[in-house]
């Protein structure tokens, strides 16, 4: 293990400490006071935004690559023609 590897560990190992000694003690949700259980529509409008409100970043990166590269291949394409587009 690289002396890098090896702070990293510590670092890591540092937080859970500090994490563990700094519980702030809350319940779960059913066992507090004041819970609610969501609403069928709440839920269901919750549903809805997590299915199409979060953007898949990968895909977003191909489809924005793919555009470049075809932009990109118009360019070459074109200048190799000895055309100018001025």
């Amino acid at each position: 293990m690289s002396e890098t590897e090896s702070n990293n560990n510590n670092a890591w190992l540092g937080l859970l400490k500090w994490s563990l000694n700094y519980v702030d003690g809350t319940v779960p949700s059913n066992e507090s006071e004041g819970f609610k259980e969501m609403s069928k529509e709440d839920r269901a409008f919750l549903e809805e935004v997590m299915k199409n409100g979060i953007v898949d970043e990968g895909e977003r990166m191909k489809t924005i690559l793919s555009s470049l590269v075809a932009y990109l291949d118009n360019i070459l394409k074109g200048s190799s023609g000895g055309e100018s587009k001025e």
